[in-house]
């Protein structure tokens, strides 16, 4: 069933922290952006807000640093989560 409900379009925006979130009503991320984020439609896959990427919740802050959690290592750039944060940078 969740991957039903993650097969979904989301919309990605940043927060005012610049960090990328993916969520399932428009209202929502019009309400949350950052003043430097466009708004954008997403068939990425994404749980509790962030981009699921091989079942992994991973935290994006920039096009060049992501992590799986908040205390955590950086991880290698997924290209994907990289395009997607620069599309939602006004």
């Amino acid at each position: 069933m969740e991957n039903l409900k993650n097969a979904k379009k989301g919309y990605a925006y940043l927060t005012k922290g610049g960090i990328m979130k993916v969520v399932e009503n428009p209202n929502t991320a019009m309400g949350a952006k950052g003043e430097q984020s466009n708004i954008v439609l997403t068939d990425i896959e994404y749980k509790y807000g962030y981009p699921v990427i091989s079942g992994e919740q991973i935290i994006v802050y920039s096009p060049t640093l992501m992590k799986l959690e908040a205390t955590g290592e950086k991880i290698d750039d997924i290209p994907s989560l990289a395009e997607l944060y620069k599309k939602c940078s006004k």
